[in-house]
């Protein structure tokens, strides 16, 4: 193989995964849909937005904080706008009655948009490859697990869990 092509196959295979091409359940790799496909999906969601019944926190520091001073996991969520699968899983999985105990009751939940310039500096430090990216860190702020792309309910259930 010719050693020039190597780092285009690089480049290509990190575009695909930063531009949120995961998200078939079990977490294997689909191509994204096109532009205006996105569009629509995120138009035809009722919120742009994760679920409101969650009460999310926009800011890791501030996550750390409270998660600190009520000796609770952080479930951090990283997800974008135009990300389709964020929004399947906020419609689908996110806004389940169950879920949100679980996630609200056990978790300090922190909502970081992977568009906002601050939540850069996180996408190394917790394996960021793609959305939807979800991460558990103790209240030290530790990681603990990860997972990308969409999850069913129950695959959800299962990580929240330690499963």
């Amino acid at each position: 193989m010719d050693r020039r092509i190597i780092p285009l196959i690089f480049a290509a295979t990190s575009l695909a995964l930063l531009t949120g091409c995961i998200g078939s359940p079990g977490g294997a790799a689909v191509s994204q849909p096109p532009l205006e496909v996105q569009k629509s999906v995120v138009e035809s969601q009722s919120s742009a937005v994760p679920p409101s019944e969650i009460n999310w926190i926009n800011s890791y520091e501030e996550g750390l904080k409270v998660a600190q001073e009520k000796n609770k996991p952080i479930l951090l969520y990283f997800w974008a706008v135009w990300c389709s699968f964020c929004a399947k899983m906020d419609k689908e999985v996110l806004s389940d009655g169950e879920i949100i105990k679980l996630m609200t009751e056990s978790f300090v939940p922190v909502l970081l948009d992977v568009d906002n310039e601050d939540n850069f500096k996180y996408f190394n430090d917790y394996k960021v490859v793609g959305t939807p990216t979800f991460v558990i860190l103790n209240p030290k702020g530790e990681l603990l697990r990860g997972t990308v792309g969409y999850k069913t309910k129950e695959e959800f259930m299962t990580f929240l869990r330690g499963g």
